[in-house]
């Protein structure tokens, strides 16, 4: 055995001894009064103890609070980021397909020119 439960069995026994010398309607009052206090004690490590919990929630709550904007941010800066790259994706397509008809037109123009500079040339010789 620990001393303490050594200690705390002793500490048994001297109540139990001192409650033998009592009679009945002292120890009713003994037990009534000793009763109460332990029910004030127990109501008074409720309200600490909710006291506490409020304490914690709140100090969570304000370290939380940086973090949750952050993510915000985060979030925010995601969506531009995001709509920026769907918006240069459509440029690219407008791009390409611009380049598709364009080829074509600027091959057949510089051919024509090149033609005509040969004719030029023939005609003016």
């Amino acid at each position: 055995m620990t001393i303490d439960r050594v200690a705390g069995i002793e500490n048994i026994k001297k109540m139990i001894d001192h409650f033998e010398t009592l009679d009945k309607k002292e120890l009713i009052q003994r037990l009534t009064i000793t009763k109460a206090q332990l029910l004030k004690c127990e109501k008074e490590i409720d309200r600490l103890n909710e006291i506490f919990k409020k304490t914690v929630s709140e100090d969570s709550q304000d370290e939380l609070e940086p973090i949750e904007d952050f993510l915000d941010q985060a979030e925010r800066e995601k969506k531009e980021l995001e709509e920026s790259y769907q918006e240069s994706r459509r440029q690219t397509e407008e791009r390409k397909a611009k380049e598709r008809l364009t080829s074509p037109l600027d091959s057949f123009s510089a051919d024509l020119q090149k033609s005509i500079n040969e004719r030029k040339e023939k005609d003016g010789s």
